[in-house]
């Protein structure tokens, strides 16, 4: 406290107020202090204080100031700057080292790569790469325009559909390795690069001194340079897989259970599967608080390797599906596409024998490419081979060859086979191919539209035999065959060429020039493109080998096809042609008017159903051409586009290659308005200037006026040149006229109208299970089943022409003839090239009385398909319903003659042969064909289909079944032909144990079994149903005997029964028995008289010896002779069979069968 100073001299001293003062002062100023205060309790007496002079007062101490708080704020601060030092520090880096990217986002594609490990010095395993080489790879992806992306931007892509920078390249790592952390981060941050690192957290939680940890982890979250994703929970390791000591990988193999000495059940690899993505994902939320926004399959391999797995498989994407939305696997592939399934994303692993220029090159052909813009195709740097030997001749071609055992220099395994893909293939969808192979063994194969993995795509397949199989996987089910054909003039090492069209749904194929299915195939699905791959297969290693020695792809739509309006070019002649050019036509011209010469004062009518309707079977637009000069400026617009309209054309060409120059100026506008009136109308227009406009500078300008037109110039190099500034450019063709000689055996054979009487677990793997449970259904004779299953089909998938045509064909079996034909008719309005369903069309409007329409059906695809053999062969059938026998037998003879390899000609000219002689020469022929190598089966199913057995020279056949019969080594063949053979011993069956024997086939119907009767109905929408007694075929001479309960409608017992033959004895319910041989369709022998049915069963006994026919009824003969067997009724099968006109009716109950041979004898 301060001293007061003493007063000066002459000064009055201080004087310093008393209490008493400083209280009144004091309650003055504040009023509230004026109430009394109580009296201060009495304090003990103190020693009594010195008094102090006048003007002093005693110092007090003053109270010492706490440091406490300072030091507590200054705490405080340090722990908030050492706390905001994480995020500020995560900030500064997110700005200071932001991934650049360049360019704008209207990409729809990415690219994926996988580094397995970067290490700082000596590389430690095989496929680790070098910090010097990943520090070469990022600059080299920077100074080549490529664009760093991560999770978020895949996800938005995916999830959202944001759209990529150009060239975008996602980075990854695996197995959360801190040296590919901490020599790659500064290489990152300098090229600002990011990078996704993979985490596996067994690593993390056993502490490997190589493994990041989980706060480095947060830290590099927070960069902006990562992303951090799971990898599993102990999804590496190796877990048992048989008995043996066997291993797998964890995601893909069941485990082996020793204890228990089994593989673990589906329900358990699930629950195993799921227990690993819950612990991985706890963890994750645990230690980086936040959910995984990825999920890499360990080893890449979710069981996408093994076919069979497809079970695997689906649970594997699925469960990603649900808990990451990413996935990825590891492969030879890099890039990833909108079609991309999200759930496998590519990623191609960095080879670290890779140079920088070899890495460079790779990621630059990486990306899709238009077909038609790959020059070269067979060079090596256009394959990857994914396994077996590739091999590229200087002389050029390219060899695909499986791995002997025991001669590999490469260190290779022996394979059975090779499987290459071409690079930047990912996006082929709708293209041509055409190539020349040679098969030298085993079987070579094209794949198509394939996703990585095996799990879509299509394959079409050749052996050295001539034998092809078109095969399709989707997602979620097994591979099946979509179709098969076979070449048999097809040797080991002779040259083919093929010729393959994806056009949407549908697949074209030609083999050596000639059509190779018989019909456009209608595939499984929307068609989403898909890698293009050779493969090479045979079951013994090291045997199969094919040399590819030419290959390209044909540019699609890119002619423009015209001709002039001469006589010469008949429609066989035009569709012919085009048939051999579709691949390539983007328009088809046919002559329409022409306002050169002259002015016609009305249109010229122009109606063609066949091109049209070949048009709509290509996918091609129809645009009749209008020829004209400045003349034809006289026809009004609209009126033009209403008469393109009123005739179905898909729009208008203009051939103004006449027009001079100086109507150019006149003949624009009116072209404008044209071309405003048919799009109004929906329609296409398509102009070919003249030569001297389209070489003018401002060419691109005309054109601008037309948008969406079509522009046809002179030549191939003039629309290569045009193509850039002009988006629809054509080259026209003219056709040329046809030879004297070139004409086809179907334009011979048009059907006249005289003589004709007026009487006559993915949308796909669900698709396909319908597809399946209706087959089933029909089957099984539950029509009303097939139908529901197949319209669940169609609903799925409403552009499915097979699907169509199946309900069709089972209401045809309800007897549902209306209903039957409009499915026919919309199958054939969404694929018209459906030559069987054109044929089954015709044949049902043949049976609803419309002949007219039924020959209109075929003469028109005899005019698309000339040359297709199939239409003449339901031309002949449909002559000889007609009673144009002899004309039928004609045209069949020929078209044998044409074509001597043609099965199917062959046996339909056998039904229409009378004379044996002629009947025994064509079986001959026949069985030639059956004998070819490979071809035991498709025989096989030929004999039973066409029961080529049942005719009387059908013992041609006879030696060959046995020897089939005793066939070792290929149990199929041998069944097959074991079911041919003749029964020898006796059947019986008395239904006493409650079941029918294996020695019938029931027929579809109501069936109702109990011990000692069996009862047959029909269905609702049946007429007959039966029981066939099984290799009752061949079974020339018998009896068959049964005993019925009782009956409604006829009852029959058959023998000798095949689509154009029967014998059969039975009654009515009218109160006659019948004793028949009919053949053709015509009762040729008949006995009939009066009979009163006795009460209970009735045994009914039919007797066949040699050729005569005899009716018992309880052991005896109800007539008074035999029924002479005609000679044609030879063979066929034998049973019985409840029959009423009416639907529904029929039905038998059926106590006992018997039936036995018996030995030919003279009756």
């Amino acid at each position: 406290m301060k001293k007061i100073p003493p007063p000066a001299d002459g000064a009055e001293p201080l004087q310093q107020p008393s209490t008493e003062q400083v209280a009144d002062e004091l309650e003055a100023q504040n009023p509230l202090m004026a109430a009394p205060l109580p009296p201060p309790p009495e304090e003990p007496a103190a020693h009594p204080e010195p008094e102090l002079p006048v003007g002093w007062t005693r110092p007090k101490p003053l109270q010492r100031d706490s440091n406490v708080r300072a030091w507590l704020f200054f705490f405080a601060g340090i722990c908030l700057i050492v706390a905001a030092w994480v995020p500020l520090r995560a900030m500064y880096q997110r700005l200071r080292y932001k991934p650049a990217v360049e360019g704008v986002r209207d990409a729809d594609t990415f690219i994926a790569l996988a580094y397995t490990a970067v290490s700082g010095g000596k590389v430690q395993g095989p496929e680790e790469v070098s910090r010097v080489q990943f520090e070469q790879h990022i600059r080299g992806l920077r100074e080549n325009g490529f664009n760093p992306i991560g999770l978020e931007d895949v996800r938005a892509f995916y999830r959202e559909g944001k759209l990529l920078p150009r060239k975008a390249v996602l980075i990854t790592m695996g197995q959360g390795k801190k040296s590919s952390y901490l020599e790659t981060r500064t290489i990152l941050r300098s090229q600002r690069w990011r990078a996704v690192m993979f985490v596996r957290a067994d690593n993390i939680r056993d502490k490997d001194p190589g493994a990041l940890r989980w706060p480095i982890l947060r830290d590099m979250a927070l960069s902006g340079t990562w992303d951090v994703a799971a990898e599993s929970n102990v999804g590496y390791q190796r877990i048992p897989a048989g008995p043996d000591g066997e291993t797998g990988n964890f995601f893909s193999t069941p485990k082996w259970i020793a204890g228990e000495k089994r593989l673990e059940t589906p329900a358990e690899f699930a629950n195993r599967i799921r227990r690993d993505h819950d612990e991985m994902q706890e963890i994750f939320h645990e230690r980086m608080g936040m959910a995984p926004l990825a999920f890499a399959f360990p080893y890449g391999d979710y069981g996408q390797f093994d076919p069979r797995a497809v079970a695997i498989r689906t649970l594997n994407l699925s469960e990603v599906g649900k808990r990451y939305g990413l996935g990825f696997s590891l492969g030879p592939f890099l890039l990833n596409t909108r079609y991309t399934d999200p759930r496998e994303l590519n990623r191609l692993r960095v080879n670290p024998e890779w140079s920088t220029e070899e890495f460079m090159a790779i990621v630059e052909n990486g990306w899709a490419k238009l077909p038609w813009k790959i020059s070269d195709p067979l060079k090596a740097n256009r394959w990857l081979t994914d396994w077996g030997l590739t091999e590229y001749p200087e002389d050029g071609g390219m060899w695909l060859k499986a791995v002997a055992p025991g001669t590999n220099a490469l260190d290779h395994p022996p394979t059975t086979g090779a499987l290459a893909w071409m690079v930047a293939s990912d996006l082929f969808g709708d293209f041509n191919v055409r190539i020349r192979f040679r098969v030298m063994a085993g079987q070579f194969g094209l794949r198509l539209r394939a996703r990585p993995g095996g799990e879509e795509g299509l394959r079409v397949l050749f052996d050295a035999e001539g034998n092809c199989w078109i095969k399709q996987k989707v997602i979620g089910a097994e591979e099946f065959t979509q179709a098969v054909a076979q070449d048999l003039r097809a040797r080991p090492g002779v040259v083919r060429e093929l010729l393959l069209t994806l056009k949407g749904r549908d697949l074209f194929a030609a083999l050596d020039g000639r059509p190779l299915l018989k019909e456009p195939l209608d595939l499984l699905g929307g068609g989403h493109p898909g890698l293009f791959g050779l493969e090479v297969w045979d079951p013994i290693p090291g045997v199969a080998a094919t040399h590819i020695e030419a290959m390209e792809f044909p540019r699609p739509r890119q002619t423009l096809l015209q001709w002039p309006p001469h006589d010469t070019f008949a429609p066989a002649y035009v569709s012919q042609a085009l048939g051999n050019m579709f691949h390539e036509l983007a328009a088809i011209s046919p002559p329409w008017l022409d306002a050169v010469k002259a002015m016609p004062l009305v249109l010229p009518e122009w109606s063609d159903d066949t091109l049209q309707t070949l048009a709509r079977i290509h996918g091609v637009p129809l645009l009749p051409a209008i020829s004209l000069r400045s003349v034809a400026l006289q026809i009004p617009p609209e009126w033009l586009a209403e008469e393109a309209r009123d005739k179905n054309m898909g729009g208008i060409y203009f051939d103004c290659q006449f027009v001079t120059m100086d109507e150019l100026q006149n003949l624009i506008p009116w072209l404008q308005a044209v071309d405003r009136h048919l799009k109004e109308q929906n329609m296409k227009t398509a102009i070919r200037f003249p030569a001297e406009v389209i070489r003018l500078a401002s060419f691109a300008s005309i054109a601008a006026l037309f948008p969406n037109a079509l522009f046809a110039v002179d030549s191939t190099n003039e629309a290569a040149r045009l193509e850039g500034v002009i988006p629809k450019v054509v080259k026209a063709v003219e056709l040329p006229p046809p030879a004297a000689k070139d004409m086809h055996l179907n334009l011979y054979y048009q059907l006249a109208e005289r003589e004709i009487p007026d009487e006559a677990l993915s949308p796909q793997a669900r698709q396909e299970a319908w597809r399946r449970k209706g087959y089933a259904a029909y089957q099984e004779g539950d029509y009303t089943a097939a139908v529901e299953q197949w319209s669940q089909w169609l609903d799925s998938d409403p552009q499915s022409a097979e699907a169509l045509s199946l309900i069709g064909r089972a209401y045809i079996q309800k007897n549902e003839l209306e209903r039957g034909l409009d499915y026919y008719t919309r199958s054939l309005a969404v694929s018209p090239g459906q030559i069987h369903m054109a044929i089954r069309r015709a044949e049902l409007l043949e049976k609803m009385n419309r002949p007219d329409e039924a020959r209109e059906q075929l003469n028109t695809y005899a005019r698309i398909f000339p040359e297709n053999p199939d239409i003449l062969i339901a031309q002949a059938q449909w002559l000889d319903r007609r009673q144009r026998r002899i004309e039928a037998r004609g045209m069949l003879e020929t078209l044998v003659k044409e074509s001597p390899l043609n099965l199917s000609a062959r046996i339909a000219l056998l039904n229409l042969q009378d004379e044996p002689g002629e009947r025994y020469q064509t079986m001959r022929g026949i069985l030639d064909l059956g004998r070819t190598p490979d071809f035991q089966i498709p025989f096989g199913h030929t004999l039973l289909g066409m029961e080529l057995l049942t005719f009387p020279e059908s013992g041609v056949f006879f030696d060959y079944v046995r020897t089939q019969a005793r066939r070792k080594g290929d149990a199929k063949v041998k069944s097959i032909y074991e079911s041919f053979l003749p029964l020898t011993n006796h059947v019986t069956d008395d239904f006493a144990s409650g079941q029918l024997s294996d020695s019938w086939i029931a027929s579809s119907g109501l069936r109702q079994l109990d011990r000692g009767r069996y009862e047959l109905r029909a269905a609702v929408d049946q007429a007959e149903t039966y029981l066939r007694l099984r290799s009752s075929e061949l079974m020339r001479d018998g009896y068959i005997e049964a005993i019925v309960d009782e009956s409604q409608g006829f009852f029959w017992l058959y023998a000798r029964r095949s689509a154009r033959a029967m014998l059969r004895f039975g009654f009515d319910h009218e109160g006659f028995i019948h004793l028949q041989a009919w053949l053709n369709g015509e009762l040729l022998a008949n006995a009939t008289r009066p009979w009163v049915r006795p009460p209970g069963g009735v045994k009914m006994r039919l007797e066949v010896r040699g050729d005569g026919l005899r009716g018992f009824v309880n052991g005896l003969e109800i007539f008074d002779a035999p029924v002479e067997v005609p000679p044609g009724v030879a063979y066929g099968w034998w049973g019985v069979a409840p029959f009423a006109f009416d639907v529904g009716v029929a039905r038998a109950r059926i106590l006992r069968l018997d039936c036995e041979p018996l030995p030919t004898t003279l009756v």
